[in-house]
């Protein structure tokens, strides 16, 4: 898999491509074991979707993230409220598939996995519903499980990525992955290739 987005190589473009991402998420949950609510599983979905056609760029160009952050605060309320589910949005995708050109870019996997968790606990306040009960929004759900989502992002590319390994340069890029990370996807493929020697150490991709 390149840094340009996703594999659409990998994906029978004939289906639904939100039904895809659905099922590819869904599988990735089950390979985690994580506990995911539907409507959290189906909006996961849709930021692939959305970004296997337009791969959306968390680092903002030119503009420094803490920058485009400040200024969503002057903005009105429903365009501050799109702003930060955007960003939200963005870093969640970046984290999970990106993670590595994040830091050669100068932002850290941690930072912007706060940032991202930052935006959605500030877009679920703006949603607050006074008699709704606390913690259950999707927004709370993604902002406190930001870490797990990232994780779901991580393994949907990973899979997406093995499947499409063709080369020998390609798999020798998997295997230093899955050296790096530990991905259960990446493993499994590798051990069906005859090139899972030995556990790296467990990492972040």
């Amino acid at each position: 898999m390149s840094e340009s987005g996703l594999v659409l190589g990998t994906i029978d473009l004939t289906t639904d491509l939100e039904s895809f991402f659905v099922e590819a998420v869904v599988r990735a949950k089950e390979q985690l074991g994580c506990s995911v609510s539907v409507g959290a599983t189906r909006y996961v979905a849709g930021i692939l979707t959305t970004s296997a056609v337009r791969v959306p760029d968390a680092t903002g160009g030119s503009e420094p993230l803490s920058i485009r952050v400040a200024t969503i605060s002057s903005l009105p309320p429903r365009e501050a409220f799109e702003r930060l589910r955007q960003l939200g949005d963005e870093l969640l995708y970046a984290c999970g598939y990106f993670s590595e050109h994040l830091e050669r870019r100068g932002l850290s996997r941690s930072y912007a996995e706060q940032l991202g968790s930052d935006a959605y606990a500030r877009a679920e306040r703006m949603l607050a519903v006074p008699s709704a009960s606390p913690g259950t929004g999707l927004f709370h759900e993604l902002a406190e499980g930001f870490r797990v989502f990232v994780q779901l992002v991580r393994a949907v590319a990973d899979s997406l990525g093995a499947a499409s390994a063709r080369s020998n340069e390609a798999l020798l890029s998997l295997y230093e992955r899955w050296l790096r990370s530990g991905s259960a996807p990446l493993a499994a493929v590798l051990a069906g290739r005859g090139l899972l020697a030995s556990r790296g150490p467990v990492g972040s991709a």
